[in-house]
């Protein structure tokens, strides 16, 4: 067994001397940055290529022979020190020609890469009116992420444009007006715009500024698990009681050899690593295993509640959350661990969210709670009458804003590490319903044998 107590020492006890300085080097030099301040909030950085844009407003807004003779510069240095690389790109289809104007931030020449205040302007080679000069669509990306943008379409009839914004793949807001005309726009600094719709658009949650949102915590906590599951076995039902000692989750009996854990038998061995610091024991099984008939279920599922026992995930998550939440807030009552009031995402009540939502839905829990990890219980409906809805896996989540103010999300599955991408196509069509856990700098995971062993 081993006892850890602040995962920085843990850390340090891992990587050498000399690599921490590396990575130490490179963590200091990402801190650097090319952004330029911008409007009302002091801590929203973007950065800018208005003065790149304005230089070529007459060949974007002239006419088609103008706008097919602009020569591309590749590289070009604003005053303000934004490298922005220019290329145009002509297209044609069978809805007519379009020539892209593109002021990307990026290293390459492919217009469809995401990188965060890049600008693609397109303009038609059919149609030239006296509002947007023939410019049909503005594409602005926010993040390091290709779908991920602001996209600006023409008004009919009018000055002004209709935004709706993409935060990776999943449309958050749209039908936003802005009063100015795409080529009005198409000159225009980011800033700018973002001041017209700031009573709409909260681009604080977008644009995530990491000196704020940094949660350290919750990454610490997440490193510190990774290089241990190595010396974790996997065993169906298996779980860690509050001596220390594998058992079965059914019976409570001792396991044979090794010992290993299931999948909520890790999330009980993750939770206990913050737990028994501070009570001095792990979490008793027995509680994790009520079944609370006041939140959940109905006539059909208590028929099968010890065939099947359909909800175990929601209750095995929603107990191990409590047992933290208790430890500071004495007085709190179960259903407070339930993740539910989310600005983009509708809960459903016992069910979650649709796990195709997952990673936009764990964005916004990031921004929210950025010192929150989350237990995840998947769930879908039987494929047999009664069609009960099974709550059949557990995972868990840890999702922060990193240094650079990009999004990581990592998973824990059944003692393993795995991608957002795996998790949503290996479950698809599944919710996942979550509760939150703070995290906690203490860690002191229980059943670590630290003897080379062979996963099964």
């Amino acid at each position: 067994m081993i006892k850890l107590i602040n995962l920085t020492i843990f850390r340090d006890m891992l990587v050498s001397k000399k690599n921490l300085l590396v990575i130490l080097f490179f963590c200091f030099l990402g801190l650097g940055s090319i952004f330029t301040s911008t409007f009302t909030d002091p801590s929203f950085s973007f950065p800018e290529n208005t003065e790149v844009r304005q230089s070529l407003y007459a060949n974007l807004t002239g006419s088609n022979k103008e706008a097919r003779s602009t020569l591309p510069e590749w590289t070009v240095i604003e005053a303000s020190g934004v490298k922005v690389n220019f290329f145009t790109e002509i297209v044609n289809n069978e809805d007519g020609s379009s020539i892209y104007f593109c002021f990307s931030h990026g290293t390459d020449l492919d217009f469809s890469k995401g990188t965060i205040g890049s600008y693609i302007i397109k303009r038609s080679l059919d149609e030239h009116d006296d509002i947007n000069y023939g410019i049909t669509q503005i594409k602005i990306f926010y993040k390091n992420n290709d779908n991920s943008f602001i996209r600006l379409l023409p008004s009919v009839n009018k000055p002004e444009s209709v935004m709706e914004i993409q935060l990776y793949g999943r449309t958050t807001q749209k039908n936003i007006k802005v009063p100015l005309s795409l080529a009005e726009l198409s000159r225009r600094s980011f800033s700018e715009m973002a001041s017209l719709t700031s009573n709409y658009v909260d681009w604080s949650f977008y644009i995530t500024d990491y000196k704020k949102l940094y949660g350290d915590d919750v990454r610490l906590l997440s490193e510190a698990i990774d290089p241990l599951l190595f010396f974790l076995r996997e065993e169906e039902d298996g779980a860690i009681n509050r001596e220390g000692n594998f058992v079965y989750i059914d019976s409570l009996e001792l396991q044979k050899d090794k010992g290993g854990l299931n999948c909520s038998g890790f999330a009980k061995w993750v939770v206990d690593g913050i737990y028994k610091p501070i009570v001095g024991e792990n979490i008793d099984i027995a509680y994790l295993k009520e079944k609370h008939y006041e939140l959940r279920g109905n006539r059909w599922s208590e028929k099968l509640e010890d065939e099947k026992d359909p909800y175990f995930g929601l209750d095995w998550t929603r107990n191990l959350a409590f047992e933290i939440m208790k430890l500071k807030e004495p007085e709190s009552i179960l259903s407070s661990v339930d993740v539910k009031n989310l600005r983009y995402h509708e809960y459903k009540e016992n069910i979650g969210f649709p796990i195709e939502d997952i990673k936009t839905v764990l964005y916004e829990l990031a921004v929210k709670y950025p010192y929150n990890f989350y237990l995840g219980s998947l769930n879908n409906k039987s494929n047999t009458p009664p069609y009960l809805r099974q709550h059949t896996h557990v995972v868990v989540l840890f999702p922060y804003i990193d240094q650079k103010g990009n999004f990581q999300a990592l998973v824990y599955s059944l003692n393993e590490k795995i991608s957002l991408e795996y998790l949503k196509s290996n479950w698809k069509d599944n919710y996942i319903h979550l509760v939150q856990i703070e995290a906690s700098t203490r860690f002191e995971p229980s059943g670590i044998n630290f003897n080379p062993v062979i996963r099964r």
